[in-house]
């Protein structure tokens, strides 16, 4: 059976391994900061996983899995950018 959630994951997953591949980083700006590839949908995907995951760790309802967790977490995958920028 095919499952579109699934496969609209998938789609995205890749598009931020290519990402990744040519920035050597998962850090996609969307449209309003500009930042590094400049791709909105990349981005809102990005910002939904980290809703995600933040969701999982509270314990409430997520759509993230451990499998997917472990994909993202072996791109390097930023759960808390903010954090992160501000050590800079």
């Amino acid at each position: 059976v095919w499952d579109s959630h699934h496969a609209m994951w998938e789609e995205k997953y890749q598009e931020l391994v290519a990402f990744h591949r040519e920035h050597g980083h998962c850090l996609v700006g969307g449209s309003r900061n500009g930042g590094h590839g400049n791709n909105p949908s990349l981005a809102v995907w990005i910002k939904c996983q980290r809703r995600q995951m933040k969701l999982k760790i509270q314990g409430r309802p997520s759509n993230i899995t451990d499998h997917r967790i472990e994909r993202l977490n072996g791109l390097g995958f930023c759960w808390e950018p903010r954090r992160n920028s501000k050590k800079k």
